[in-house]
Order: structure tokens, then sequence, then C-alpha cells
């Protein structure tokens, strides 16, 4: 049974303390319990630092276990992962105070980049109990890319998204177009397999697409399918669309489909491989080479969003 949000009173406050936060650690804390204890003076806040990946999914499971009503995620995108992977099938509740280098899951889905929008939400939001993508052994909340996107992903150095932040990415993007290669990829659906060439293939759980599509996040997030994109070529429309959109700092990601060559398939589970053998990522997250095997897990975690 999905807890009322007036019964939350035990909440687990897990911070990545170097995700993309400039400010100082002393004074994020203060203002954080200050937006959420003006709220519920009688809210119990216990607060857990990460030190090494992994704290945070270990964290999420301690409080699953303790039997803390809500889980609030201050971080990025993988900060979010791990604890949603610490979460998964159970009661406690997901909100998330996105501070981290690129925070796509929460544009995706409408969660403020501020510390007193996000503690807003998640004292005036609803809870949705949404899907969960799962790559191998790991579930995912946003995407699971294959090919270009996690390639970027386990060779942008620190030091890079330290310094320019989500810039780091776009610039890392654009040095590798030169290089692109196509790959051969494999998709079994339904007991059927086709073979196609593409640069990268998407997996998508709660993403966002535009026309021809027309998928929204929030809708795609709880209809207990993953959507698979192949962006088969890129196009000068689209390469010089992302560009500018990008800075002017709208961040449009994937969601300008009809500007590439794309294919796409709405699947429940599907096997994806690939020649040469790509990498993987969940949630900018890379989780090792093809084959993959991916599925989908309905209504499988509890979360605070946007009505």
């Amino acid at each position: 049974m999905i807890i009322d949000k007036r019964e939350i009173k035990k909440v687990r406050l897990i911070l990545n303390p170097i995700a993309g936060t400039s400010n100082n650690l002393r004074r994020l804390l203060r203002r954080i319990k200050t937006e959420l204890n003006t709220a519920d003076p009688d809210l119990q806040l216990k607060i857990s630092l990460t030190g090494d990946s992994g704290d945070a999914l270990l964290f999420a499971k301690e409080a699953v276990e303790k039997g803390y009503e809500m889980v609030i995620t201050v971080g990025g995108d993988g900060t979010i992962n791990e604890v949603v992977n610490g979460l998964v099938g159970s009661n406690t509740i997901l909100g998330a105070i996105p501070l981290g280098t690129a925070n796509v899951f929460a544009e995706e889905l409408g969660i403020p980049i501020n510390i007193e929008g996000a503690c807003k939400l998640l004292l005036t939001g609803r809870i949705h109990r949404v899907d969960l993508g799962k790559i191998e052994d790991r579930y995912f909340l946003w995407i699971a890319g294959i090919g270009l996107d996690a390639y970027i992903a386990e060779h942008l150095a620190p030091i890079e998204k330290e310094n320019l932040g989500i810039f780091a990415y776009f610039f890392f993007a654009l040095r590798q177009l030169r290089k692109l290669k196509s790959y051969q990829v494999k998709i079994r659906i339904n007991g059927k397999s086709v073979t196609r060439d593409a640069l990268c293939i998407i997996v998508g759980n709660a993403a966002s697409y535009s026309s021809p599509l027309e998928i929204s996040a929030l809708s795609s997030i709880s209809d207990g399918y993953l959507d698979i994109l192949l962006f088969k070529r890129l196009t000068l429309s689209g390469i010089f669309r992302s560009i500018f959109w990008f800075t002017v700092g709208r961040r449009t990601y994937y969601r300008d489909v009809k500007y590439f060559d794309i294919e796409y398939f709405k699947v429940k589970d599907a096997f994806i491989d690939t020649y040469p053998k790509a990498l993987a990522h969940a949630d900018g997250e890379v989780v090792g080479t093809v084959p993959v095997d991916v599925t989908i897990s309905p209504k499988s975690l509890s979360i605070i969003l946007p009505d």
C-alpha cells in the first residue's frame, strides 16, 4: 500500500557533496532543512553523505529496511539512479533536489533545478507510482543508451565536467562528430529480429520526443512500455538546431527526432546487440557492453512529481 504524504515523518536525505554543487555544504544543508522544516516542523530528517560510487544505493536500501517513508536525493542523475536501484519494488517514496551537472531527468519531468522550487514540489507535488526500465541487472528511470552517448559518459574526463558543467558533454560530443561510425544493430522483439545500421540506440522510459512521435515524459513513465529509438543518421538541420538551442540554454537532448533519421519501436522487452560491441549506460551511468536485455518493470517506484 502506497504511503499517504500526510504520513511522511521519517525522511532520509542522500547527498552527493561533489555533484555539480558550488554551494558551501553546510549552507546548502541548512537551506534544505529550513525549507522542509518550515512546512513540517515534525519532520525527522537523517542526512547521509556519499563518498564512493555505490554509497547512495546502500543508503537507499538501508532506508527501506529501517522504515523511512521518503528518500530525498540531492545530486545529479547518477545519484538518482543509485537511489532508484535501492528503492525499486518498495513503498518508500523518492523525492529529488537536482543539483548535479546535467539534471536531465529533472528537466524532462518538470522538477525545478533550484533548492526552493524542488523543496516546494516535495511538499506540494503528487505521489506517482511509475515504471522503471531495466537493462541487464540495472534499473533506470529516464533512459538507457547504447553507442555514442554511452561512449561520451565513459570517456568524458571528470575535470571537464567540473570546469564546464553541462557544456562539457556538448563540446565532447562535437569533437566526436568527425569520428562517428555506425554500428550494425540487431534487435530481437517478440521473437523476431531486425538488423539496422545506427549511431546510437536510445531506450526511453521517461523521455520526451517531438513530432511525429509526440511522446511526453509524464505519460511515458507509467504506460507500461519502453520506447526504443535507433538514430540511424545525423542531419545538418538536426546538428545546427541542437547547437542553437543548447547555446541559448534550452536542453532538447533527444526530443527533436523529426530532425534526425530515426526508427521507433514500442516494446515491453527486447534483446539488443551490436557490431562492433558498443557500451551501454543507464541514466548516464555506464553498465557494460552489449549484448543486453532491456525490460519494463511496471509500477515499481513511488516518486513525487508535478501534477
